[in-house]
């Protein structure tokens, strides 16, 4: 964990492969939804879903963007907002579409 200073406090550190998001929102048309709203995801497993959440909203803990979503589920929601998901470029996942 780095080190906090006067100017940051450090309260914590979580790291993933980039390639687990990547399937998770290639295989569960759920996650690729609810990457149309979150911007700085965090995921963790949990059986056959996973949590999937914004770190901007305490992502992980209780924020009001965590939802769990199956790991694979062709199952849309409905109204999903047409915004594309960011960093598309990075995780090549900006060409689906729920």
């Amino acid at each position: 964990m780095r080190p906090s200073t006067a100017a940051v406090q450090w309260g914590g550190e979580w790291t993933a492969p980039s390639h687990e998001l990547e399937s998770l929102v290639r295989e569960s048309c759920p996650a690729l939804a609810a990457m149309r709203f979150i911007r700085v995801p965090m995921w963790a497993a949990a059986g056959d879903s996973v949590l999937l959440g914004d770190v901007r909203y305490g992502g992980g803990g209780g924020g009001f963007a965590d939802v769990h979503v199956a790991r694979r589920s062709a199952a849309c929601p409905p109204a999903v907002p047409p915004w594309t998901p960011p960093r598309a470029d990075l995780l090549r996942f900006g060409d689906s579409d729920p």
